[in-house]
């Protein structure tokens, strides 16, 4: 238990100190961030909905395929090898049709949930410029929202936090800005 306040106090001294200058990301950042994001989502969704397309092309044939030999096996003796082949062949057809209606499930969720994470410009400017200040003043609850919506983890030692990852777009926008530093480039 003490160990895990310890650790609860590193990491938010990290925060702190990581956010204390804010990331002052512009409106700009962020709508370039975005226009790439929704091209990169839109070849995505064309990606996946193609992906549905072949698995429910495969499933319809599965199924016609099952029925076709399931009408056939009632004009044979059931100790007939054919008989028997034939329901072997059924069953397997039954099993990958429950797995491409698994896959077909699977990626109906994918795209459902593309970009339904997406921040607003103004949670994003507000999370972007005040971020050290809402979580200071923010209660355990709060602290760990706002938290949650900037990283995405944290690896941490006894002593400090030894590397973190932030959660998107912030840290798409923080590398090309880092980038873009170290080339001298304008921002």
């Amino acid at each position: 238990r003490k160990k895990r306040s310890i650790r609860a106090k590193v990491i938010f001294d990290f925060i702190y100190d990581f956010l204390s200058e804010g990331l002052n990301f512009t409106e700009k950042e962020y709508r370039e961030y975005y226009d790439n994001l929704t091209k990169l989502t839109a070849k995505t969704k064309e990606d996946i909905r193609t992906q549905l397309h072949i698995r429910e092309g495969s499933l319809k044939r599965v199924k016609q395929e099952s029925h076709e030999r399931g009408l056939k096996v009632i004009d044979y003796d059931p100790s007939n090898p054919v008989y028997k082949s034939n329901m072997i062949r059924i069953a397997e057809l039954e099993t990958e049709s429950i797995r491409l209606q698994g896959e077909i499930e699977k990626l109906n969720m994918k795209l459902a949930r593309l970009g339904e994470d997406q921040l607003t410009i103004e949670q994003f400017l507000n999370l972007s410029k005040n971020a050290a200040a809402i979580i200071k003043s923010a209660d355990a609850v709060k602290k760990d929202i706002i938290c949650r919506e900037i990283f995405l983890n944290f690896s941490v030692d006894e002593e400090k936090v030894a590397s973190y990852q932030l959660k998107e777009p912030f840290d798409t926008l923080l590398k090309q800005r880092q980038l873009q530093s170290s080339r001298g480039c304008e921002i």
